[in-house]
């Protein structure tokens, strides 16, 4: 069973633990420069307000990018953006979740060697 985490302001982390296995990657994401749903549900509760990732990425060139949302949030998300050619990056993000769905934006004129999400945990 995940360990559970208390914070000041009585809302609390469930850490998975350590992440080998890639939750999300290229085969599953779709990759045409729109926003697209992500179900989560099989690793996430429904009472998730916000998943904590890594995102390993690595593309061709230099940037290409990924966006990831809360569902339907207009301008806010977080972005992985390559900046040189061929060089992995590694980046932690939070991520605000709507019944364990977020959305995700892949520029389709880039080509990613690799593009992996690690679910490290959840806020509830």
């Amino acid at each position: 069973m995940p360990a559970e985490v208390r914070n000041p302001i009585n809302s609390s982390f469930v850490d998975r633990g350590t992440r080998t296995v890639v939750d999300y990657d290229i085969p599953v994401l779709v990759v045409d420069d729109n926003f697209h749903s992500v179900d989560m549900s099989a690793k996430v509760p429904l009472a998730a307000k916000a998943v904590l990732f890594t995102v390993l990425a690595r593309a061709t060139g230099a940037g290409n990018y990924c966006q990831i949302r809360k569902v339907g949030n207009g301008f806010n998300f977080s972005e992985v953006r390559s900046q040189v050619a061929n060089v992995f990056i590694r980046q932690e993000m939070i991520i605000g979740v709507e019944n364990a769905t977020m959305e995700v934006r892949i520029q389709a004129g880039g080509v990613w060697n690799v593009l992996n999400f690690y679910i490290k945990g959840w806020f509830l």
